[in-house]
């Protein structure tokens, strides 16, 4: 009788397989919820060595939460890298977000949890992106691009927020607007969530015009 091998991973590999079911179960039960043992089973790690990779539970779950910030940082930060300081560009950016947040109930529910069990650090390099952004701004404002009424930093918590608020309450307007609206209340699944996207960035182009172009 044969006995079995045991699974060997990378270094690397075993990182990934440990962040994947970390990240599913801290997104499901919370940090609070969440045992090291339920990640040691789930990515089929032991304790010892997830912890020698993340040093303790509060080291794997920043680790979780800058992957989620690497990764919307990835899709956002070419979009603004690579064209012209302008309107267009922004909302562009302010699209992919949209697209990112919308796909990744993950990310959603550890944000919703981070708030619910009263965390409110920053996320591992959240602060270095919102900087960024507001950079990003002000350059497009010198340019004459964007309105100088408005402020970078406010202006990106505002875009922020307007994607946040509508996946974290989705379900609630789709029911409201069954009784309000029989004409929007028919859109289903994504052509209901273009409509509003589209609204936003409607909203956001005229409120972000310079003054001379306002008239």
């Amino acid at each position: 009788m044969t006995t079995p091998k045991k699974r060997i991973r990378a270094p690397q590999q075993t990182r990934k397989a440990v962040l994947r079911a970390a990240e599913k179960l801290f997104a499901k039960s919370g940090f609070a919820g969440t045992s090291m043992r339920d990640i040691s089973r789930a990515s089929r790690v032991s304790q010892p060595l997830i912890h020698h990779h993340f040093g303790s539970k509060n080291g794997l779950y920043t680790a979780v939460r800058e992957q989620a910030v690497r990764r919307c940082r990835a899709m956002l930060e070419p979009a603004l890298e690579a064209k012209e300081c302008d309107r267009a560009t922004l909302l562009e950016a302010m699209g992919k977000f949209f697209s990112l947040v919308g796909s990744n109930e993950a990310i959603r529910r550890l944000c919703a949890w981070s708030m619910l069990e009263g965390d409110r650090n920053l996320w591992p390099g959240e602060g270095e992106f919102f900087q960024k952004a507001s950079c990003w701004i002000e350059e497009a404002q010198k340019k004459g691009e964007i309105s100088r009424d408005v402020q970078p930093f406010f202006l990106t918590v505002m875009a922020v927020g307007l994607v946040r608020h509508w996946w974290e309450y989705r379900d609630v307007y789709v029911g409201l607007l069954g009784k309000t609206s029989t004409k929007v209340a028919k859109l289903k699944g994504k052509l209901l969530d273009d409509v509003y996207l589209s609204q936003v960035l409607c909203f956001m182009k005229a409120a972000l015009a310079p003054k001379r172009a306002r008239r």
